[in-house]
């Protein structure tokens, strides 16, 4: 009867702290910088960069590879993106999106991406490989 009790209160206590813990174990986990991610197609120009778990990243400007690199995660949602053209830093949304500063010529332009899957994309641009 005592053993009966004593592993009765011991569920309840495990049961209330996973209670209250929950929201910091599973709700208020952040997303994590891995896959494709892409801007509105709307406008006339479409940036998407594929993170890859290796720690490289692939950044598109209209389907053309315009800069490539590593990417290494800071702190929490914070990431830096280091290449040959830039060293930057996005901040990683709790809707698993982020805004990004494309630079070129013409100036800055602002494009929010959101995450399009977990699996990498890569455009492949060689003649060999069309039809």
């Amino acid at each position: 009867m005592r053993k009966k009790v004593v592993v009765t209160g011991i569920m309840t206590i495990i049961l209330l702290l996973g209670y209250f813990f929950w929201d910091d174990i599973i709700v208020n986990t952040s997303p994590k910088l891995v896959g494709t991610y892409q801007s509105e197609t709307s406008p006339p120009n479409i940036v998407m960069i594929s993170f890859f778990q290796d720690g490289t990243f692939e950044e598109y400007y209209n389907a053309s590879l315009v800069d490539s690199g590593t990417y290494r995660k800071e702190k929490d949602s914070v990431y830096t993106l280091h290449s040959e053209k830039k060293e930057d830093y996005i901040i990683l949304q709790e809707e698993d999106s982020f805004y990004y500063y494309y630079r070129d010529a013409a100036g800055s332009t602002i494009f929010l991406l959101k995450n399009l899957g977990k699996a990498p994309t890569k455009i492949i641009d060689d003649p060999a490989y069309s039809n």
